[in-house]
């Protein structure tokens, strides 16, 4: 087997990093900050009152909408795009024609 006296990378790293983390804890410890339930002691004895407002419904819509204004201008839209999208057909039919005629070499 390998030699024992050598160690395993990760363990070394692990090591070294336990070794420099080793003062910031102390001193961490000595502030305070690892106090067994410090934290959820103060939670606990802390009393919040608090009332739950619940938000007003929405306002139920109109039964009576007449939407004719917004359904016209759709459907100018969509007739407006149809035409457009015709144009464009009729021109790339246009432009295939014109390359599929074979040129006269003697025209000028």
């Amino acid at each position: 087997m390998a030699d024992n006296n050598k160690q395993d990378p990760l363990i070394e790293s692990l090591m070294a990093l336990a070794v420099s983390a080793a003062p910031l804890i102390r001193r961490a410890r000595e502030s305070g900050m690892f106090k067994a339930g410090s934290r959820e002691d103060a939670a606990s004895e802390s009393v919040v009152e608090a009332t739950v407002n619940k938000p007003e419904p929405a306002p139920a819509p109109e039964a009576n909408v007449d939407f004719s204004a917004e359904k016209a201008a759709l459907q100018d839209i969509i007739v407006n795009q149809a035409m457009k999208i015709a144009a464009l057909e009729a021109e790339i039919a246009k432009l295939k024609a014109a390359s599929a005629k074979p040129k006269r070499a003697g025209k000028a």
